[in-house]
Order: structure tokens, then C-alpha cells, then sequence
């Protein structure tokens, strides 16, 4: 992990999520190629709305949570990935003054791209590509942090 005093960090809170990765539960698809914005940097766990908006219960728990923003991507506060990207939720969002951005594509392949192009520009804004490195004992492949 990078510590905080680092010149591309800009002093997040480390008890509190620098984000969050709004979908809906209605598309798994979808929830699953969001998984890599939950892993470092960005630290956005997973919440579920609806098409129609933000349930109560999820909506008390993202301003429980209090994310910070993430400082590497202009301080956003949620991404809204899919189904979870339509006006009623941007609205709510907008509401309790966070900022969003939102993922959408025409099919879960494009999606499941554009998730991985913004987590590379995130983690990796050299190239914009995720780094990945390999496991000596098992060969297997991991995202570095």
C-alpha cells in the first residue's frame, strides 16, 4: 500500500472507504466485472440500488460509511456501474453531495472493459493498464498494490 505522507496520495482517511461501487442486484454479470473497483486504490465496496433509485437502508449506510473520495480520480465518491448509472439514483447521489461516475456500455463484454480502463487509470496512470504480477510459488497473477 502506499502510505499516506506519498505526493500522489492526498491524506485519505484510512478508517473509511474512498469510494463506493453502486449496481444492481438484478444483474450479476455486471456486479462481478465491478469487483475490481473495490481492490486498491480505490477501496469501493459493492452496494445495491435499483433502476428506480437508492433504497433507505442503502442510501443510510453510504452516508454511514462517509467515503472520502478517491484523491487519484478527482475525488469521486461512487461509481455507478450498469443498470446503477440512471438519473434518479445521480440525483440522489447529487442530494447528499456526492460526486459520481458513471460506467455504462452497450453489452457486459464493453462493460466489463471500460471497469478495467478506469481501475488502470486509477491504479496504474502511467499506462492506464492494471498491473498484474506473478505468484513465484504458484504462477498465479494478482493485481499489485
Amino acid at each position: 500500500m502506499i502510505p499516506l505522507n506519498n505526493p500522489t496520495e492526498n491524506n485519505n482517511v484510512p478508517d473509511r472507504p474512498w469510494g463506493l461501487t453502486l449496481v444492481t442486484p438484478d444483474d450479476p454479470l455486471t456486479a462481478i466485472s465491478a469487483v475490481p473497483l473495490v481492490h486498491f486504490p480505490d477501496d469501493a465496496p459493492v452496494l445495491y440500488v435499483t433502476k428506480t433509485g437508492i433504497p433507505a437502508v442503502t442510501l443510510n449506510e453510504i452516508k454511514r460509511l462517509g467515503d472520502t473520495g478517491i484523491s487519484r480520480f478527482n475525488n469521486v465518491d461512487a461509481f455507478l456501474v450498469g443498470a446503477a448509472a440512471n438519473p434518479t439514483v445521480e440525483s440522489q447521489l447529487k442530494s447528499i453531495g456526492l460526486k459520481y461516475y458513471a460506467i455504462t456500455a452497450p453489452d457486459v463484454y464493453q462493460l466489463a472493459n471500460k471497469v478495467d480502463q478506469v481501475y488502470g487509470s486509477i491504479q496504474n496512470p502511467d499506462t492506464g493498464v492494471p498491473q498484474m504480477e506473478t505468484s513465484a510459488s504458484t504462477g498465479a497473477t494478482a493485481p499489485r498494490t
